[in-house]
């Protein structure tokens, strides 16, 4: 798609992946953004208190017996070059961690992450 952004990742990206539980995991955990991230990143919030850095948050969410905390992906975006750079990822605090009430009844598409 012609109108889809490139994501990269900077250097301080996988060093934060292996903190927050590794490149599996981390990639199911925030599928949902980097999905969105491909159409319109300039729909998310500056980081409060850090210039020219975008965030993003997951909800828990439960897959199988797999639990998924509530993650940040900490973001810039280049909009000359249609480009979004992955920074850093972490797993929220847990007071932080809002979720659906319905997460328990959230359909599971078979895959195991």
């Amino acid at each position: 798609m012609a109108d889809e952004w490139r994501i990269i990742e900077a250097p301080s990206w996988a060093r934060s992946v292996d903190l927050a539980g590794g490149a599996e995991f981390c990639d199911a955990a925030i599928s949902p953004i980097v999905y969105a991230l491909h159409r319109n990143p300039l729909g998310f919030p500056d980081a409060p208190g850090v210039n020219g850095v975008k965030l993003a948050k997951t909800k828990i969410r439960v897959r199988g017996r797999i639990v998924f905390p509530s993650m940040r992906l900490w973001f810039r975006v280049n909009e000359a070059a249609k480009e979004v750079l992955k920074c850093w990822i972490e797993a929220c605090p847990p007071y932080s961690m809002a979720y659906s009430q319905d997460w328990w009844n959230e359909e599971d598409d078979g895959d195991p992450i």
